[in-house]
């Protein structure tokens, strides 16, 4: 009897390879945590995972499922990485990425920290600062900055970068800057700088110093002559402006004054026989007419909203010549005055000319001078 073929083992292991197929698990091959984002970007939070057959993404935020479909932020990729548009701080936290196979059952997840960094933003406390210069005072600038991670501040001025030193002391973390002895030179515009991973915010804020007023120019001493014109000039620094005034004993002039002061008639003049003028930070008294009675101390000040500073000069008049006169005088006869004869011996310089006109066309006068 013959026997039945029996298949051979080649042929069997074609009938099995048909219902065969191969199983991979779950595997994550990147899911970094954390992820960092700055705030407003569209971000992609990566989450590479494989397996045979194909997994099922889904994502979770603290644990809840998101839903696309209810807020357009947010979007699975056809990769499975989740893109959220426009992140904001309130979308920091950890998210879930959650690989699963439904057919066998088989479920995977990594959980992944997403942090979102906040471009700092600076508050200036004061946007101008007044200070008083030249007095070896301090002063403070300040601006406070907010953002994650935590900024870092610093200052400039005209571009470059602003060292601890002498100079300059800044709090521990940077938000107040110290400017030691301030003088006119620090005024301007300095610069509060905050940095951190996000990026760099800077804000502007102005320094203005104030300097009391000082007198940079004023002759000790000068001398004129009788009947001569003479100014005298003082100059003065301060800001703000300094006014400058001009004094004689408990006289005091301003600017712009035109005086006839302890003047006698015959000097008076229409446009006054003391002139004060001033220009910016020049200001000068002008004399027309120097008498002795104007000799003496005369004391310049200047004066602002910070201070003042004084300083005095002294002016000589002397005469310009010195001439010993002897008169007869002789009334004339027309006059009904008895004759009169008195001797003057007298400085010329002493009598004023308006007086000395008058006696003239009242007496006939012979004179004998001794130089």
């Amino acid at each position: 009897m013959a026997t039945p073929p029996v298949a051979s083992s080649s042929a069997n292991d074609s009938r099995l390879g048909v219902f065969s197929f191969l199983v991979e698990k779950i595997t994550f091959k990147h899911a970094p945590s954390p992820q960092e984002f700055n705030e407003g970007d569209d971000a992609i939070i990566v989450c590479d995972v494989f397996s045979s057959p194909p997994p099922h993404i889904i994502w979770k935020h603290k644990g809840t499922k998101i839903q696309v479909e209810k807020d357009v932020r947010f979007k699975v990729l056809p990769n499975n990485h989740l893109q959220i548009r426009g992140i904001k701080k309130t979308d920091e936290g950890t998210y879930t990425c959650e690989a699963r196979i439904m057919a066998r059952g088989e479920i995977d997840l990594r959980p992944i920290r997403v942090v979102i960094n906040v471009l700092p933003t600076i508050r200036i406390r004061h946007q101008e600062v007044n200070a008083t210069g030249e007095g070896g005072l301090s002063t403070v600038l300040a601006c406070d900055a907010d953002g994650f991670p935590e900024p870092i501040v610093t200052w400039a001025r005209s571009s470059v970068l602003l060292e601890e030193g002498d100079k300059y002391s800044f709090s521990e973390d940077g938000a107040e800057m110290t400017i030691r002895d301030v003088r006119k030179l620090d005024e301007g515009e300095y610069t509060c700088i905050a940095s951190n991973k996000a990026g760099k915010s800077d804000q502007e804020l102005s320094l203005r110093v104030f300097v009391k007023p000082k007198i940079t120019f004023l002759e000790n001493q000068t001398t004129t002559e009788m009947e001569e014109q003479i100014a005298l000039t003082c100059d003065a620094t301060g800001d703000p402006t300094p006014t400058i005034t001009w004094s004689f004993g408990q006289r005091v002039f301003t600017e712009g004054e035109q005086a006839s002061w302890t003047r006698t008639e015959e000097h008076k003049s229409s446009d006054g026989n003391v002139v004060v003028r001033s220009d910016a930070r020049v200001s000068s008294l002008t004399l027309k007419y120097a008498q002795y009675t104007d000799a003496g101390q005369y004391v310049c000040t200047a004066r602002n909203a910070i201070g003042h500073d004084s300083q005095s000069m002294f002016l000589e008049v002397r005469c310009k010549s010195h001439t010993l006169t002897h008169t007869h005088t002789h009334t004339p006869a027309s006059m009904s005055a008895p004759r009169t004869q008195h001797h003057l011996a007298q400085h010329t310089g002493h009598i004023p000319r308006i007086l000395m006109e008058e006696l003239r066309s009242l007496i006939h006068t012979h004179t004998h001078t001794y130089i």
